[in-house]
């Protein structure tokens, strides 16, 4: 077996704790043929020695480029007066931010807070935020987070924000876990890589509307209990516990199965699909369904009916399609897209069709009043 080496400490011992198969790296709506996409092996592993948790680097391997964009978590009105009021005033009010996939820029919340962008690319900052999920998606972990520390001034403080890993741990969003999306961030893990690059996690915060969290770090030893609290939290939640990834990897194989068995009460053409989500592009792949099984998949972004779902034969449609269809019945890939499903075709019921869901908790299962 090919040996696994950490993207942050470069250590070999640890363990695979979930497994999603092969999934194309390609985005949404591709149109090169069937099978033209390059597929990667998406199984995260846990570092038995820093505790971070990704997905592996594999020696002589190539990595895949991450997502050209993430939702935005609209969260960052909330992690900028945290900061402020979890820091001092900077010396010159120089912030760099580091882009990255993460929705927008946060230039406008931070100008204001009278912080001003760093213009110069070879210039220090007061603050260096990491909060639109850049250091994620680098493939060199270490390289990365050295990068952002050395841009520091000497009372400089670097900022982390990232989607947390106790939170798609306990909401089971396996979903998250995609190609190009190299590291999962846990509060003690994010701790433990500060130290090794010479920061102190000074103070650490939760935004669970979001489903992030946040670290404060420098190059002093003050640290507020918040870190400890926070650490603890995610500890207890399982984060560096093979076993606690047991029930996410059951969520995915008990949905993957529910969608293939629930499929097969219906004949060629009635059923259709809405949203084009990841959580989609991964069922349909690890329940190897096709045209034949799903007739389309509806995205209300869709320009084009030329475009199909990543890895499959299964074209996407826009909500005028599914209308005209008048489908039999509709799976909602994610329970969260059920309201906005049934407003944008509300004659899918009025014509006798049934709405479904599937849910990382079970089966799909009919939508009900």
């Amino acid at each position: 077996m090919t040996a696994v080496i950490c993207r942050f400490c470069g250590g070999s011992a640890g363990s695979f704790v979930l497994d999603l198969g092969l999934l194309p790296s390609t985005g949404v709506g591709r149109t090169e043929p069937v099978g033209a996409e390059l597929r990667v092996d998406v199984r995260l592993w846990l570092c038995a020695e820093c505790g971070l948790v990704q997905l592996p680097m594999v020696a002589g391997g190539a990595d895949v480029a991450g997502p050209a964009a993430f939702p935005d978590p609209g969260v960052a009105s909330e992690v900028v007066a945290w900061l402020m009021a979890n820091s001092e005033p900077p010396d010159t009010g120089m912030v760099l931010e580091i882009p990255g996939p993460g929705g927008r820029s946060w230039s406008q919340v931070l100008a204001g807070r009278s912080l001003r962008p760093v213009t110069d690319p070879a210039a220090a900052a007061d603050i260096v935020i990491d909060a639109r999920f850049a250091l994620m998606c680098a493939a060199d972990q270490r390289h990365a987070l050295l990068a952002r520390a050395r841009r520091l001034r000497s009372r400089g403080l670097l900022v982390l924000h990232f989607p947390s890993l106790a939170a798609l741990l306990a909401r089971r969003r396996w979903d998250q876990v995609r190609p190009g999306v190299n590291a999962y961030y846990s509060i003690p893990a994010v701790v433990e890589m500060l130290a090794r690059v010479g920061l102190t996690a000074r103070a650490a915060q939760e935004f669970p509307e979001h489903g992030t969290a946040a670290v404060i770090a420098g190059r002093t030893e003050e640290e507020d209990d918040s870190v400890s609290r926070g650490a603890e939290r995610h500890l207890r939640v399982g984060v560096r516990s093979v076993e606690a990834y047991g029930e996410l990897q059951s969520a995915v194989d008990n949905e993957t199965a529910a969608l293939r068995a629930c499929l097969k009460d219906y004949e060629f053409g009635e059923v259709y699909g809405y949203g084009v989500t990841p959580r989609a592009v991964a069922l349909l792949n690890r329940a190897g369904l096709s045209q034949s099984d799903l007739a389309a998949v509806v995205d209300p972004s869709a320009t084009s009916r030329l475009r199909r779902v990543p890895g499959t034969s299964i074209p996407v449609v826009d909500v005028a399609a599914l209308t005209r269809a008048r489908p039999r019945a509709v799976v909602a890939f994610g329970a969260e897209l059920l309201p906005q499903a049934r407003r944008a075709a509300s004659s899918i019921e009025a014509s006798g069709g049934t709405w479904l869901t599937t849910t990382p908790a079970g089966p799909p299962e009919g939508a009900r009043r």
